[in-house]
């Protein structure tokens, strides 16, 4: 841990530039992948400064990546690859909600110096992008318009393409950080979402010849994190079918142990490093965030 705490502190940029100051990699003209790093480093470091409480290491460069993220959203929206890039996906903006949210815990625990009320303009662009981006009819959210099947890997995967099409992580992004951005989860949006996600509950089955794959960490992950904010039945229901399709499925034995296969509509692309990693995140949702309290 303390390896990888250097080795991420070394990536990260100091420069009299806003647009690179405290952002962890140079960005890449050729990959969108950068804003994607950048939050969930944010995230991950903010973590940790809450867990060791190290504010001399870990206080500054916590709270310039936390800067960075808040300058960089669309104004009054939310954010797309880029700094203040002028279009908006539901994907990276959920991440920089994650970021955020973990992040203002640090602010709240005043192990950074930025005001816990700064938060609210961003979080309440990204729920003014989630609204914009959800359709009122099915109550489906979209990656980029209303009730869109959300980005695909050209030409990574062979037809048919996965199941994962046919459901919504989108939707399951937009739940979790509607709740954590401040909406009740008591309001029509977050009830009609949590249906959604109810119609595709996890099941580990892959794909076989023309029989689609239901496999997606990606969307298992954020909707597992939103069922447990909900609570109550939906909640155990899902809670039950995400430990037989995990903890079922993990690898046991031999150099692979503890993993899970690069399998899935982005595990192809993430390989087992990725799928290992948010499956792990996954089994972590009862420890990280207390329930809203609405």
């Amino acid at each position: 841990m303390r390896k990888a705490m250097d080795w991420m502190l070394k990536q990260q940029i100091k420069d009299a530039d806003p647009k690179l100051n405290g952002l962890y990699g140079l960005p890449l003209e050729d990959s969108d992948e950068w804003i994607y790093n950048h939050a969930i480093a944010t995230m991950a470091m903010s973590e940790l400064l809450l867990l060791s409480h190290d504010k001399i290491k870990l206080a500054k460069p916590v709270e310039n990546s936390t800067k960075w993220c808040l300058r960089a959203q669309n104004p009054g929206y939310g954010w797309k690859y880029g700094y203040q890039a002028g279009r908006n996906d539901t994907s990276v903006t959920g991440w920089m909600v994650l970021a955020l949210k973990t992040s203002k815990v640090c602010a709240l625990s005043r192990y950074i110096k930025i005001k816990s009320k700064d938060f609210q303009p961003a979080f309440d662009g990204a729920l003014k992008w989630f609204e914009s981006c959800t359709s009122e009819r099915s109550g489906i959210c979209g990656y980029e318009t209303p009730g869109d099947e959300g980005s695909r890997l050209q030409g990574r995967y062979p037809e048919p393409y996965p199941y994962s099409k046919d459901l919504s992580c989108m939707t399951a992004v937009s739940v979790l950080c509607r709740i954590f951005a401040g909406e009740k989860t008591s309001s029509d949006a977050i009830k009609s979402g949590a249906a959604v996600l109810m119609e595709e509950i996890p099941r580990w089955r892959p794909q076989e010849g023309k029989r689609k794959s239901k496999i997606n960490l990606y969307y298992w992950y954020y909707a597992t994190y939103a069922m447990f904010q909900i609570g109550g039945s939906k909640w155990r229901e899902w809670n039950e079918a995400m430990i037989e399709a995990l903890v079922r499925n993990q690898r046991v034995g031999g150099c692979e142990d503890g993993s899970w296969d690069p399998v899935g509509e982005w595990g192809i692309a993430g390989g087992r490093v990725y799928n290992t990693a948010i499956g792990a995140m996954t089994l972590e949702v009862y420890y990280r965030f207390a329930r809203a309290g609405n």
